[in-house]
């Protein structure tokens, strides 16, 4: 089966799912690179699950096997933010793949993925909170941990470019916790207030750029001490 732009027949979850990708230089020359091996990726049987879900829930989640800049979010707020800047600025933003994880377990498994194949690719996810209200452990904290460590088995990880919003999204650009309805708060907020559309758009910058530095309660980060 040969297909040219449709992600829709990658299945990640299946280990006998190899991806090669042909290109047509600038010079004209055919040239094929295999992006994923399954013996590599090292999936465990949570992260296959999870990327089956998560291949349910978006078809093209692969888009970025074609290339454009990629950017692993947390969820839909996020996506939406960038997606609305996106369409607000189509000439500096028109490569970006923003991938929706639709929750911060799922961030690992993307990132064994483009670990594979290349180091050009951001990460924003929420710090959340070491414990919870009742005093246990916060099991959204651990995967801090777990998220930097993928990372680190990057050959190139230091062009990785990891961001952390304290203690989320919402919380670090929008100054307050939304709770409902979140997506359309986030673009409403950005239309009405030049401020908070210019911070978002800040923080998508420095994850396109090393050299842009974050918003201020959003951190670049190596350690989990900086995120206390």
């Amino acid at each position: 089966m040969v297909t040219t732009h449709s992600p829709v027949f990658i299945d990640l979850s299946y280990d006998n799912t190899t991806i090669i990708r042909v290109d047509r230089g600038s010079s004209n020359e055919i040239k094929s690179t295999t992006l994923y091996r399954p013996v590599t990726a090292n999936l465990s049987s949570d992260d296959k699950e999870n990327l089956k879900l998560l291949n349910t829930c978006d078809t093209y989640l692969h888009e970025f096997f074609f290339g454009g800049r990629i950017i692993v979010v947390e969820g839909d707020t996020e996506f939406t933010a960038f997606s609305f800047l996106k369409m607000l600025h189509p000439n500096e933003y028109g490569d970006v793949h923003v991938i929706r994880a639709r929750g911060k377990g799922i961030i690992p498994a993307i990132i064994k993925i483009l670990n594979q194949f290349t180091c050009d690719f951001a990460v924003l996810h929420d710090t959340d909170i070491p414990k919870l209200e009742s005093g246990n452990t916060n099991p959204a904290w651990a995967l801090n941990q777990s998220i930097r460590e993928v990372i680190d088995k990057n050959p190139k990880k230091d062009e990785v470019r990891l961001i952390a919003c304290k203690t989320n999204f919402e919380n670090a650009l929008f100054g307050q916790v939304v709770k409902n309805d979140k997506p359309f708060g986030a673009i409403t907020k950005m239309k009405n207030d030049d401020s908070i559309r210019a911070m978002v758009k800040q923080l998508l910058d420095s994850l396109l750029n090393m050299d842009t530095l974050p918003p201020q309660k959003c951190i670049r980060w190596n350690s989990i001490e900086q995120l206390l």
